[in-house]
Parts: C-alpha cells; sequence; structure tokens
C-alpha cells in the first residue's frame, strides 16, 4: 500500500490542496494524514484486536486501521465534486423549466396575434362589402339627382373606407410581428397591441 508522501505527491500533480478542498477539510485532512504517518506499533489497535491475537489478524487491524481514512477522504472528496455537479444540474434544469413557460407564453401570444389577424379580415371584408353597396346606392341615386343623399353616402364611403385602410394596417402589422416575433422584446409587443389593436 502507498505511503502518505505517494498519496499527496498522486493528488498535488492533478489539483492543488487549496483548488479540492475548503479549509476546514484541508485541516481534517492534515489531522488524518498525521495519524497515517504514525509508525504501525503506535496506532492503536481495534478493542476486538487483543495483544495475544495472531500475527495475521494483527497485520489486518493495522492495514484497516491506514485505509480507512484514506478511504474517507476519497469519498469525501468524490462527494463534494458530485454535490457541484449536482448543484449545476439542479441550476440547469431550473433554467429549463424557466425558458418553458417562457415559450409556452410566446405560442399562447402567437396564437393570439394569429386569431386577431384572422377577426381584422373578416371585419375587412365586411366593411368592403359595405363600400361596394354605397357604390350601388350612389349609382341609384345618381340618376334620381339626390345630391343630399349622395352626400352622405359618400360621406360615410369616406369613413369606411378609412376604416378598412386601418384595419388592413393593423393586420398587415400582425402578420410583420408573427414572421419576427422571436424578435421581438415583450415591451415591443406590449407597445403593439396597445397602439394598433386598441384602435
Amino acid at each position: 500500500m502507498k505511503n502518505t508522501t505517494d498519496i499527496d505527491d498522486l493528488f498535488a500533480e492533478k489539483n492543488s490542496p487549496d483548488e479540492l478542498m475548503p479549509k476546514e477539510f484541508i485541516s481534517a485532512l492534515d489531522s488524518l494524514v498525521d495519524s497515517l504517518a504514525q509508525p504501525r506499533s503506535e496506532i492503536p489497535l481495534p478493542q476486538t484486536v487483543t495483544v495475544n491475537s495472531p500475527p495475521q489478524e494483527n497485520d489486518l487491524a493495522v492495514a484497516q486501521s491506514n485505509f480507512i481514512p484514506f478511504s474517507i477522504w476519497i469519498f469525501l472528496n468524490w462527494a463534494r465534486v458530485n454535490k457541484a455537479k449536482l448543484a449545476l444540474l439542479r441550476q440547469e434544469y431550473k433554467e429549463l423549466k424557466e425558458n418553458q413557460a417562457k415559450v409556452t407564453s410566446l405560442r399562447q401570444e402567437y396564437n393570439e396575434m394569429k386569431e386577431n389577424a384572422s377577426l381584422l379580415k373578416i371585419e375587412i371584408d365586411s366593411n368592403s362589402s359595405s363600400v361596394q353597396g354605397i357604390d350601388d346606392q350612389i349609382s341609384q341615386l345618381k340618376s334620381q339627382t339626390d345630391d343630399d343623399q349622395i352626400s352622405q353616402l359618400k360621406s360615410q364611403q369616406a369613413e369606411l373606407t378609412k376604416t378598412i385602410e386601418t384595419k388592413k394596417m393593423a393586420r398587415l402589422m400582425c402578420s410583420l410581428t408573427r414572421r419576427r416575433w422571436p424578435k421581438q422584446s415583450e415591451e415591443q409587443r406590449m407597445r403593439f397591441f396597445s397602439t394598433k389593436l386598441g384602435n
């Protein structure tokens, strides 16, 4: 079995003690190393081993007393490294869940924009039909030379035409917004809802 000096050299080649362990753990390790550095005659035997035990049992007890502290150090160091990895995995899992929630929210907003665009198209088609109906009425009234009604109908037609243009612009903005949706910030999307769809 390797002595304490060989073990220290082995771990010093890979990492410095300060990088591997906190100060408290280094102190505990130093005490373990000191105990391992003692001659075998100075190492207390377990209570189950007596002076009258056979030489083979004494050698086994000494070997166990040398090996167990080093095994504990190996286990504690392994646990420390894996604890850091576990903390990193938990953080990554938390970020993944947060991103999942953001994706769900964005998908919902996208579907709402798509639905709003469809509703705007229906309104545009309806207003276009109304404009066409007004055109027909104007044509009829021209033959009757009713200027007042013609003026009223033209005014209504102008308002509907303006509404149609506004709705078309809003629908166009919906389409453009859906195409570049991932690049927009939440503040920009909220501003779009308040200025365009609110009108």
